[in-house]
């Protein structure tokens, strides 16, 4: 039996340990060159890879058969090294069908093997707003029950539970209020379901990964079934991969909580993204006067595929804000020209945090078009201060014309921090100019929204920077805006009229999108026509009544007709 070393993260989000002389090694074995085409692991010697399943239904819920039929097949048709069978709380908790969770359990303990095979029971909690599978606790949570989602998060506290946010498709369900962050909720959400089934396709969320990354949460990537028949497993090779130091329940726990797992559609590859000693899930902290210095880190790539036909295509690294801040080669010297790689690709990458908050996650694309997304590594200053949204309010800004630039500040301190002054900075070829300042307070375990008025003094591109004095904190944090096109003031203005009854919410994005990507500026007018409405407008779109809604069209009045004409 193979001796374990200390593993940083077997809690969630805990730094880095302090190295010592086998860290050390290790640190440095991890950067020495493999040949092509060898087979080797990149792991620590003590861990390995596990491949399985967190979501999946029975006939306890809405499914077909029993737990120990889904574990059976699990293990032995689609030769998986873990299975959860999640069934809807709800179920369990009526009288009827409460010893359905006590059967399950029972179920799982039969089934289970350390080492060859583990077996998990969670529980699926539906809500409006999202579903989540919870994992580790005595008991399974309802919606009859936790009627809420903070309710939800208040279950999983209490019980030191494992959540998982299922299935975040933006077109069937509102992802938790666009994943609104909570303090609470983010102590025990340590999973998303960045691929997720029933079909024999994968379901692709990597936007709403992005997403809830991007609004403070620390959160890891998996790819599940959500089986509803009996093809646990089998519906598709789709896999969530964890790295633990066995193959028991607690470690496989322990490794979803600290999230060091990747999500695949390759139902056997093997992917690490690490830097330093710290691994996918892992959170760096790094001197903000490094930050300010701009010194790099280098990040480790590794990716392996045992079957010799699932070659390689690309691999990149993600960063905030869905940046893609690196990319492969493959395709431009050999052995890389035909994206095959014979075994392994191993590469090391150096990026320079641009913010004081910054996400990086590994995705790779393999020939046949399956794709292979790692649970982030987060590079901090350990403020414990992020900041997303960070851009102008309006789809096209120009020259000479304000305008609004919001950030939402998120605080993922569990106490308040008051008296923040927040400076708005454009940065240039002639130098950095503060913009505007205010002092905010800023709520704990929560998100705040500021915003700034902003003027583009030229056309061309702009950059604004964010910092925030902390109470108490010698250097500022700093966040980076996306480069930000001001227009020159010629720009056709389109007025779209939503102020008659007319408004179409929300369908309008695509044509305002389509507009300012082709040099139009496109606002919503949803008041009456008037002349000073007008001024500087070029061309007004009208839009039919809504359809389907009990709305009365209204009709122009005479002084609107006159200012149209």
């Amino acid at each position: 039996m193979r001796t374990p070393i200390p593993f940083r993260g077997e809690g969630k989000r805990l730094l880095p340990l302090a190295p010592s002389f086998l860290a050390l090694a290790l640190a440095i074995a991890l950067f020495l060159p493999i040949q092509q085409g060898a087979c080797a692991e990149a792991l620590p010697a003590s861990y390995d890879y596990y491949f399985g399943n967190l979501h999946s239904h029975t006939s306890y819920s809405d499914g077909v058969l029993t737990p120990s039929d889904a574990f059976k097949h699990a293990r032995d048709a689609a030769r998986m090294d873990f299975h959860a069978v999640t069934d809807h709380g709800y179920y369990m908790q009526e009288a009827t069908n409460l010893h359905h969770w006590f059967m399950a359990l029972e179920e799982a303990d039969r089934f289970y093997a350390p080492g060859r095979f583990v077996t998990l029971i969670g529980y699926e909690w539906t809500f409006t707003d999202g579903h989540i599978n919870g994992f580790d606790t005595s008991r399974a949570a309802s919606r009859d029950t936790q009627r809420s989602v903070p309710e939800f998060f208040e279950f999983l506290a209490e019980h030191s539970g494992i959540g998982m946010f299922n299935h975040p498709n933006y077109g069937i369900q509102p992802n938790w209020n666009d994943f609104e962050y909570s303090g609470l909720g983010d102590a025990h959400i340590s999973l998303l379901e960045v691929g997720s089934g029933p079909y024999r396709h994968n379901i692709r969320n990597e936007r709403a990964y992005r997403r809830a990354l991007d609004r403070g949460w620390h959160i890891g990537a998996t790819s599940d079934q959500d089986n509803h028949r009996a093809d646990w497993g089998t519906a598709a090779p789709t896999r969530t991969c964890i790295i633990a130091t066995e193959l028991t329940r607690e470690a496989v726990l322990a490794a979803m909580r600290g999230m060091h797992t990747y999500a695949t559609e390759d139902s056997n590859v093997r992917v690490f993204f690490s830097s330093g000693e710290s691994v996918m899930g892992d959170e760096i902290v790094i001197d903000p006067k490094a930050l300010m210095a701009g010194e790099p880190l280098e990040f480790r790539v590794y990716v392996s595929d045992p079957d010799a036909a699932d070659h390689l295509e690309l691999v990149q690294i993600v960063a905030s804000g869905g940046e893609v801040v690196w990319e492969s080669e493959l395709g431009q010297a050999p052995p890389h020209a035909t994206g095959a790689i014979g075994g392994a690709y191993e590469t090391v990458v150096t990026l320079a945090p641009r913010s004081s908050y910054n996400w990086y996650y590994l995705r790779a694309v393999q020939g046949d078009d399956d794709v292979i997304v790692t649970s982030p590594i987060w590079v901090t200053t350990g403020s414990g201060i992020a900041v997303c949204d960070f851009a102008p309010a309006d789809a096209v800004v120009r020259e000479g014309l304000s305008t609004r630039v919001k950030a939402e500040i998120v605080n993922r301190n569990k106490g308040a921090i008051d008296r923040v002054k927040a400076v708005l900075y454009e940065t240039g070829e002639s130098g950095r100019r503060a913009v505007s300042s205010q002092c905010v307070d800023l709520t704990g375990w929560a998100g705040t929204d500021i915003w700034f008025d902003w003027t583009p003094t030229a056309p061309g591109e702009a950059r604004l920077q964010l910092e925030l004095v902390l109470p108490g904190r010698e250097v500022p944090e700093l966040f980076q805006a996306a480069p930000i096109l001001a227009r020159g003031a010629g720009i056709t203005r389109v007025l779209i009229d939503e102020g008659h009854n007319n408004r179409y919410s929300g369908y309008m994005d695509g044509l305002i999108a389509l507009l300012a990507a082709s040099d139009y500026s496109p606002e919503i007018g949803e008041h009456a026509i008037a002349p000073e409405v007008l001024a500087g407008t070029d061309i007004l779109v009208v839009n039919l009544p809504e359809i389907g809604f009990a709305l009365t069209p209204t009709s122009f009045e005479q002084i609107e007709l006159e200012a149209i004409a």
